[in-house]
């Protein structure tokens, strides 16, 4: 690679680097009110099927996105629950989702976006 080239992509990741700075300092508050109420709504609902019996006590709870939904465009978080033995519980399940598409597609003409 020459420096020319070295110089350009340094220029586009610095710029590609701040613009999503900007994104975080003006979305944050707005992205973490989504998701806490979001968590708040899914602890409700695993209350409620713990009380109902559906669903064991859990250990661990995990918001995870797979490569191939990056991949796919798919910006689907997958909610997975563990019991004490973590991964290796046979157990485990997959009891939601969280849409962060609003993370990864973003709207430049939208006020809310700076």
């Amino acid at each position: 690679m020459d420096k020319d080239f070295l110089s350009s992509a340094n220029i586009k990741r610095n710029e590609y680097l701040l613009n999503t700075e900007v994104l975080f300092v003006a979305n944050k508050t707005r992205w973490f009110s989504d998701f806490s109420a979001h968590f708040q709504t899914l602890c409700a609902q695993i209350r409620k099927w713990q009380d109902a019996s559906i669903l064991p006590a859990i250990s661990y709870l995990e918001y995870t996105m797979l490569y191939t939904n990056f991949i796919n465009r798919h910006y689907i978080s997958d909610i997975l629950v563990y019991g004490d033995k973590s991964y290796l519980d046979k157990n485990q399940r997959t009891i939601g989702s969280y849409d962060v598409s609003f993370l990864f597609i973003i709207d430049y003409h939208d006020e809310n976006c700076a």
